[in-house]
């Protein structure tokens, strides 16, 4: 009799357990009826990406004072991490094993040329994040490009582009543009073409080198879609003073906006494929758009392409 009110005992402390939702630890010693808790995949990987964006605002606080975007920066990897922690503890992962939110520290020399590095290195570490939870993706692919972003944006004019080699673009190189991405992107190029006749010096050139990237990176996405080059685009706003330098650029900025929407789109399909070619792909291809907006006026923010 005692041996059978015991177990039942241990059955009321299980279902008392499990209706109060609590989980073990996933290195809590095994109590019968009590399941262990199920890791995310790639929790530790985002952890410690946790850890490294962290380190990347503290880097970027300590170069603020003599750099605009490194300014920028700070607040923008606060914001990242403070949305990724919440949401791996959101999903289940105990407090004692995610741990506070992290707050390292630099000395206050450091500079944004050590910055620029930090952000490129980043990037290139994009495909060992492959593996995730692709309820994570998004959110990982959107820092991925925005760490390539960064990096373009915190390299000097006068010297060239500091892209992270593993998503260096070739003329074999793949895309993962969506169609509506390419419809976009076709928008932005008639725009292109309607301003450059009225443009300033520098809108001039910005216009033209944007114009020379972006039909590289149509013909990639074409090929990659095996399409056929979309029809002449028609229709879409031209900038209200057509003569003005800013009003060329507010429409340029905000069609480049849309383009970038656009890819952003797509980014919950990509994730689901847990491929390295999608992290390596997309923090090239959606970085690089998110400069070009940036040249002609736009923000850097924490997860281009995702509201």
């Amino acid at each position: 009799m005692t041996r059978g009110l015991g177990g039942l005992a241990l059955i009321g402390i299980s279902s008392a357990t499990a209706g109060c939702g609590v989980r073990l630890e996933e290195n809590a010693p095994d109590i019968p009826f009590i399941p262990r808790r199920s890791k995310v995949a790639g929790e530790d990987l985002l952890i410690g990406l946790v850890d490294k964006t962290a380190t990347l605002s503290a880097l970027a606080s300590a170069a603020a004072g003599t750099d605009p975007t490194a300014r920028l920066l700070v607040d923008l990897h606060q914001t990242q991490v403070r949305v990724l922690h919440d949401r791996l503890r959101a999903t289940g992962v105990p407090t004692a094993v995610l741990g506070p939110e992290p707050s390292p520290t630099f000395p206050a020399d450091a500079t944004t040329v050590r910055l620029r590095e930090a952000e490129t290195a980043a990037a290139a570490e994009a495909e060992t994040y492959a593996g995730v939870d692709p309820s994570f993706g998004p959110l990982v692919l959107a820092m991925m490009a925005q760490r390539q972003a960064a990096a373009l944006a915190l390299t000097p004019t006068d010297i060239a582009p500091a892209e992270p080699s593993v998503t260096q673009p070739s003329d074999q190189a793949g895309s993962l543009l969506s169609p509506e991405a390419l419809t976009s992107l076709g928008e932005v190029s008639y725009l292109l073409d309607v301003i450059l006749p009225h443009a300033a010096e520098a809108e001039h050139a910005l216009a033209l080198a944007t114009k020379a990237a972006l039909q590289a990176l149509t013909e990639r996405g074409l090929t990659a879609l095996h399409a056929a080059p979309p029809p002449p685009v028609l229709g879409v706003p031209h900038p209200t003073d057509i003569d003005s330098s800013e009003s060329q650029r507010q429409a340029i900025a905000a069609a480049l906006a849309g383009t970038v929407a656009a890819y952003g789109r797509a980014l919950a399909g990509l994730a689901k494929t847990r491929s390295r070619d999608a992290m390596t792909t997309v923090p090239h291809e959606l970085g690089g758009l998110v400069d070009w907006h940036r040249q002609w006026g736009g923000t850097l923010t924490p997860f281009p392409g995702l509201k």
